[in-house]
């Protein structure tokens, strides 16, 4: 009999819990503070998505940059060795 009145108790507990949770917490509707900082957030999401992309345009031309640069070194290298073994 105690063990039936301590699990009404517990469920009792629990249902008074949860439907209090749902009743105040729980709602369907953004309100218009939320759908503000929503379309701001996706302002700046936009923002970094174009700076990103810049960023990668500037990486690649980096990357061309340093490509001629090691090509110009290699055959500067090549030219000072053959140089080099005309020179006694």
């Amino acid at each position: 009999m105690l063990k039936i009145k301590s699990l009404i108790f517990t469920l009792l507990a629990f249902l008074i819990l949860s439907t209090s949770a749902v009743l105040t917490g729980c709602s369907s509707c953004p309100t218009d503070e939320q759908l503000a900082e929503l379309e701001t957030l996706k302002a700046e999401v936009s923002q970094m998505m174009s700076t990103n992309s810049g960023l990668d345009g500037q990486i690649s031309q980096l990357q061309s940059d340093i490509s001629s640069i090691d090509n110009s070194m290699s055959k500067l290298q090549s030219d000072f060795d053959a140089a080099r073994k005309r020179c006694p």
